[in-house]
């Protein structure tokens, strides 16, 4: 997690390193202003030939942002990084989309080997202080419960922050559901929660990304959701 300012004919420029076999998630959050996202891999052979390799611009990029409750994100799956090959890095631009306006500030996150959860199959993991860990869950379901539970396995306090769909990664400050209370955390997501209230959603296909946040040090169990058919 990075925080940083573009103007309109300024933009930022971060790299993510990828060893080629996993996805690439990047998101952007505006705290001033509007910004967009621009990609571009590059194979290891090029950027140690080219110490200055092309960076993304708008008008020549591989991927750009798509948009999502005032929050940008590019998802680079990693069959499109096969291509780039082992060690491949991947350059991005956070660009200013209005001119004449003061330097937009942002906050930005990027994420790669994302582990994506089994149905009832607990991992463990660990998590460092103000640091995230992105899991995904496919849901199978149309009607159902899903359920997240999270239980630390020393000192520490991680906490569960989910987003419905790839477009946006949690955070503490952004996400659809959570779960912070004090030590172990359990998350239940339904049909009837208020999110789904207007009717127009289903939790079936929805890709969830969890993110515990700890407040120290913390050595963690993050089990896998539990997708439960309502009787």
């Amino acid at each position: 997690m990075q925080y940083g300012s573009a103007a309109f004919d300024s933009p930022t420029n971060f790299v993510v390193s990828t060893e080629g076999n996993s996805d690439v998630v990047v998101t952007v959050y505006p705290k001033k202003g509007s910004v967009v996202l621009y990609a571009s891999a590059v194979p290891r052979a090029e950027y140690i030939r080219n110490q200055n390799p092309p960076l993304p611009t708008k008008e020549k990029h591989q991927f750009d942002s798509t948009s999502l409750a005032n929050a940008h994100t590019i998802l680079i799956p990693k069959s499109s990084l096969d291509t780039c090959g082992v060690d491949c890095k991947v350059y991005v631009s956070v660009y200013q989309t209005v001119n004449n306006t003061p330097a937009s500030e942002y906050m930005i996150l990027s994420a790669t080997n994302v582990i994506h959860l089994a149905d009832t199959i607990p991992i463990i993991d660990i998590i460092t202080e103000q640091s995230y860990k992105y899991y995904f869950f496919d849901v199978p379901c149309t009607d159902c419960t899903l359920s997240i539970s999270l239980t630390p396995l020393s000192q520490g306090d991680p906490d569960i922050y989910v987003n419905k769909g790839r477009e946006r990664l949690p955070t503490t400050s952004s996400s659809n559901f959570k779960a912070s209370r004090y030590r172990g955390e359990f998350l239940q997501i339904s049909k009837s929660d208020p999110y789904f209230a207007a009717g127009k959603e289903s939790i079936q296909g929805c890709l969830l990304y969890t993110s515990p946040s700890p407040r120290d040090l913390s050595t963690s169990r993050m089990p896998s959701s539990a997708c439960k058919k309502k009787k």
